[in-house]
């Protein structure tokens, strides 16, 4: 089994993704632009076809064949002179013979090269932009990889080669598997699609289309043109620009070794699925042997294989790339990192920044150091007494934004079921019950039962509850499957959504499950177990639990592999409502209410709970 991606490898993940973005959107606008241009080479060739069409609407093969003559060629070689000066203009030598199509050239030829100024008008702006958008990729990759570098050591500065133009047009136009990006383009726009489209129009002729039909067939061919070549053309050439910043990157820093990713392919090729995972060394390095772009289309990339990143790895991250995204625990953003670096520098002789930490800074640095393998319950309380301290929040319970807003700062809150992960027969009320206290609740845990390959089984009942079976049906009598969790809501309650989450979190991270248990043994050390009903009269003889002075007798209780501290916790901090029963032994007692601020080492576990587990 592959052993997961550090957080700071996903950094570097992060970054190829976002360059890939860029060239998406690059394909959008070239996309609109060929519409426009599409209008023109349309109207061309409905104006050729009506020029040489017969009565009944078609051409006949050997007229569109037919050499140019008298003012047609006068024409033509009106359009040819033009077509030379813009080729020459923007750099690109023509595949065509053009001294032989000065003497000679058939009217089915003339309208191919009408098309090809066309597309030549429209490409000399295409390849500018293109060139900006290669060139911005390569610089934002290259010092995105050297803050990542300098950030996982914590030590950052501006003693580093920086990008020259000179370097940099080098690199842009230094071109993958021989030819450069303007060559490909050009070429691509200006012949090939050009003698395809011709072709295409000729097989229609000698079909006996009409211009209706031609014309459709030279829209079906641009189509493709532009969501098949373009598409391959700038989907590689920006994979290889980024690569080669990455590659150079690594050079700067002086990385021994990479590791091969075909993580960002939804279909890994054999060879890219061969070298996914291998470790190699950068000065062994090869384009299109063992580092990306291995062939056309390719949106394999690498990341660092160092003890660095293993060392100072500070968060866990789900499987998926585009919703496992966490907050980054730095010294320094990378738009204040690029601000210091380029705009005001402010280091030392030897070139190493100085940084100054904020308290929020601070709270980041303390709360990547806890190894929720290895930590203790008071690591959590501390953690969770910082944050309080902070940003108030005992003066924000129950105000489910504002803790949103505040737990934000250090990790990513807010996630969803993904849809087919619900499973079968589950009610749609409970279903958005369920998702709104997700939505306030660490992104990761919506998603713990579909990476863990269950679905989420959840309907009102008489009662609430969490079992790690799902039900096949609409009851229990219809059996359970293994292959769901239930999350059982009570009719009419505010809370039990908030609650039964904790015990399914519980039942998934057995990190949280052993924190909560640490917690319960230290508040009920020499406790002994008394009946429920003689504290809360409601409940039956048999419920049993250890009270200590928690504001509810109930999160006392103890079970085999769950705990009511994570459970009641949750409930307390979003839905305090009036807070807990803590004691009413009988019906004509007087009813005690108490809320988590009233045990504040509990809110304080709860909060660092909440962030790390």
């Amino acid at each position: 089994m592959k052993k997961k991606l550090s957080y700071w490898q996903k950094r570097y993940l992060k970054t190829k993704q976002l360059q890939l973005s860029k060239a998406v959107a690059y394909e959008k606008e070239y996309a609109k632009r060929l519409k426009e241009t599409q209008k023109l080479i349309e109207q061309e060739i409905d104006s050729w076809c009506k020029k040489y069409a017969k009565k009944d609407g078609t051409i006949d093969p050997i007229d569109a064949k037919k050499l140019l003559k008298g003012s047609e060629l006068k024409d033509f070689k009106y359009s040819l002179a033009e077509w030379e000066r813009m080729a020459k203009q923007g750099g690109f030598n023509h595949e065509m013979d053009l001294e032989y199509y000065r003497s000679r050239v058939s009217r089915l030829q003339a309208l191919q090269l009408q098309v090809t100024g066309l597309m030549g008008k429209q490409t000399s702006g295409d390849v500018k932009s293109l060139e900006g958008l290669l060139k911005g990729s390569y610089n934002d990759t290259y010092y995105r990889n050297i803050y990542n570098s300098q950030a996982v050591k914590g030590k950052f500065s501006s003693n580093f080669a920086h990008v020259d133009d000179k370097k940099l047009n080098a690199v842009i136009h230094s071109g993958w598997k021989g030819s450069n990006f303007s060559t490909r383009l050009w070429g691509n726009a200006t012949h090939t699609l050009p003698k395809t489209l011709s072709e295409t129009l000729f097989r229609g002729i000698a079909l006996g289309y009409g211009p209706d039909r031609l014309t459709q067939m030279a829209r079906v061919k641009l189509k493709d043109f532009s969501e098949n070549q373009i598409h391959r053309l700038v989907t590689t050439e920006a994979a290889h620009i980024v690569e080669q910043a990455t590659l150079d990157s690594y050079k700067e820093i002086g990385l021994e070794k990479y590791e091969y990713l075909a993580t960002l392919e939804s279909h890994t090729c054999e060879v890219c699925g061969k070298l996914d995972g291998q470790v190699m060394e950068v000065s062994k390095q090869e384009t299109g042997t063992n580092y990306p772009p291995i062939h056309p289309y390719c949106r394999c990339t690498t990341v660092p294989w160092d003890k660095w990143f293993e060392e100072n790895d500070i968060k866990r991250w789900s499987r998926n790339n585009e919703t496992g995204k966490g907050e980054f625990i730095e010294d320094m953003s990378y738009s204040k990192w690029k601000e210091d670096v380029f705009d005001k520098p402010k280091q030392t002789e030897d070139g190493i920044m100085k940084v100054k930490r904020t308290p929020v800074d601070e709270i980041k640095i303390f709360m990547s150091g806890i190894d929720m393998k290895k930590a203790s319950h008071e690591d959590l309380t501390m953690l969770g007494s910082l944050v309080n301290n902070h940003f108030d929040v005992s003066g924000n319970i129950g105000n489910k934004d504002k803790l949103k807003e505040i737990f934000s700062n250090f990790r990513e809150i807010g996630g969803e079921v993904p849809k087919d992960g619900w499973a079968k027969g589950s009610g749609k009320e409970a279903k958005r019950r369920i998702s709104e206290a997700f939505s306030y609740y660490p992104k990761e845990w919506a998603e713990y039962a579909y990476i863990n390959g269950k679905g989420i089984y959840t309907k009102d009942t008489k009662r609430g509850f969490f079992s790690e079976h799902g039900i096949k049906g609409r009851t229990w009598r219809s059996g359970i499957a293994d292959n769901a969790v239930s999350i059982m809501l009570s009719k009419g309650s505010r809370t039990v959504n908030y609650h039964e989450i904790g015990h399914y979190v519980e039942y998934f991270n057995p990190e949280a499950l052993r924190m909560s248990k640490l917690f319960l043994e230290y508040r009920t050390k020499d406790e002994k177990e008394i009946s429920m009903s003689d504290i809360l009269y409601w409940y039956g003889q048999n419920e049993r639990t250890k009270k200590d002075n928690f504001i509810s007798p109930y999160i006392g209780r103890t079970y085999k592999n769950a705990t009511e501290i994570l459970s009641m916790g949750l409930e307390s901090l979003f839905e305090p409502q009036d807070g807990h029963v803590f004691s009413q032994s009988s019906r004509e007692a007087t009813k005690v209410r108490r809320k988590i601020t009233d045990d504040v080492e509990y809110l304080n576990f709860i909060i660092g709970m909440y962030l790390k587990g």
